[in-house]
């Protein structure tokens, strides 16, 4: 249980950092 506890958290920051970085091209295809 707490092993997939971990894993969870891992594909959870890895998703906001996907997130984010898509958020970044949006920026600078604005500009």
């Amino acid at each position: 249980m707490i092993l997939s506890y971990i894993q969870g958290l891992h594909l959870l920051r890895k998703a906001s950092e996907e997130f984010s970085y898509s958020i970044d091209i949006m920026k600078l295809m604005k500009i």
